[in-house]
């Protein structure tokens, strides 16, 4: 699976962001152990989220009625790394296509998400990778807006631009096509760096997506054994089912799950998992589940939670040694699908949210519907300032923390 640059237009967005330098100078100072600008002791002592992955500036286009599927070999409702076949699919969408950009990364989007719910601005950090360019701006700007605290690397290397990811949306469902690029470049040593490491310290919980797994193992690891050594909780999400299918990235799953309280995936990388680990029958999701749950787990003090998602049909859950379904929020002609992307990395925001501020389990599978329901209604993972209100489940939302 091959990275390359996508062509990088100037959006009318990162024209409003002079201060890039100014933003990139505080990243290097960062990413050499040292806090600088936002990252100062009273905001990193206000973390209390951190999560890991790959920022991406998402292209997205509604390709509903358009053969850019099967131009470029694509399914609807996958993810996939972008290969040499597929980087002419960027220049095309933005200049052929209206496009819009979100700031994306599916551990990026999760921390936004869990930081709109969780309210108080920076208990949500998240570290990553990004160029000195437009899109990181755009990106910067973005997540600086949702009182995300990032952590960022930048990323030096010539023709090596902030990741994109094409987001090609066909009636409701949607095929992501991720070129990494700077998020590729991501240095382990900066979660050993003295802003990370405050950052963790503080942290009552640890998140790791497996698209992470693509690009640095260690620094993943080293999540899971800051929790591991300090009894917190970390969570970790199977992302996509390539990710069981390519051997070295099933690799680093397996090294990376022992390490995993929470494990979060949807119902088709639960059977992919299935497949991988030959557990049979691949399609008894409860089965799986059970048997994810008890693989081995290096912290025996809590057992191990897995919640498969299954879209509008409801959730499986193991916990505590049984098996339980949680519903999500039906959608109605009020209330319609609009995109799926972004919904299930809100999802697991929502979920992280609600933990973080010790609620009931019950509660937090409800805030992670809430919040699949409100972002499936709108293009990509976008966050309404104002949060529409619904009642589910016995509980209130928004939520009033």
């Amino acid at each position: 699976l091959t990275r390359q640059p996508a062509s990088q237009p100037v959006s009318p967005d990162a024209r409003r962001h002079p201060n890039t330098h100014t933003h990139d100078t505080m990243a290097k100072r960062a990413a050499n152990g040292g806090a600088a600008g936002a990252l100062d002791d009273e905001a990193l002592a206000k973390v209390a989220v951190v999560g890991i992955g790959n920022p991406l500036l998402d292209i997205s286009v509604d390709a509903t009625g358009t053969d850019l599927l099967t131009k470029y070999g694509l399914e609807a409702d996958n993810a996939i790394m972008a290969e040499e076949k597929h980087m002419p699919l960027y220049k095309e969408l933005i200049e052929k296509h209206k496009v819009s950009y979100v700031a994306g990364g599916s551990a990026l989007n999760t921390m936004r998400a869990g930081q709109w719910l969780y309210g108080a601005p920076g208990a949500f950090g998240y570290l990553g990778s990004v160029a000195d360019d437009a899109y990181a701006a755009t990106l910067r700007k973005a997540v600086a807006d949702d009182g995300v605290l990032a952590n960022f690397y930048l990323c030096t290397e010539a023709d090596t631009p902030t990741g994109t990811c094409a987001c090609l949306i066909t009636n409701g469902k949607r095929s992501l096509v991720a070129n990494l690029s700077a998020a590729n470049k991501f240095d382990a040593a900066h979660v050993a760096a003295d802003a990370a490491q405050r950052m963790l310290g503080a942290a009552r919980i640890l998140y790791s997506s497996s698209f992470f797994l693509t690009v640095s193992p260690p620094a993943a690891e080293a999540l899971g054994k800051h929790a591991l050594e300090h009894n917190k909780v970390f969570a970790m999400n199977l992302s996509a089912p390539f990710l069981m299918q390519v051997p070295p990235f099933l690799e680093a799953v397996k090294s990376l799950l022992p390490y995993a309280d929470i494990v979060i995936c949807n119902d088709d990388e639960a059977r992919t998992l299935a497949k991988a680990m030959e557990w049979e029958p691949v399609d008894d999701l409860a089965a799986t589940a059970e048997k994810l749950a008890k693989t081995t787990k290096h912290n025996e003090k809590r057992a191990r939670t897995v919640v498969f998602t299954q879209g509008a049909k409801p959730a499986v859950v193991y916990r505590d040694g049984k098996c339980t379904e949680y519903e999500p929020v039906a959608l109605d002609d009020e209330h319609p699908l609009v995109d799926e992307n972004g919904a299930g990395d809100a999802y697991v925001g929502g979920l992280l949210a609600a933990l973080a501020r010790n609620k009931s389990f019950d509660e937090a599978m409800a805030t992670a519907a809430y919040a699949a329901w409100v972002v499936i209604q709108r293009h990509g993972c976008a966050l309404p300032a104002d949060k529409p209100k619904l009642d589910f489940k016995g509980f209130s939302f928004p939520p009033a923390y």
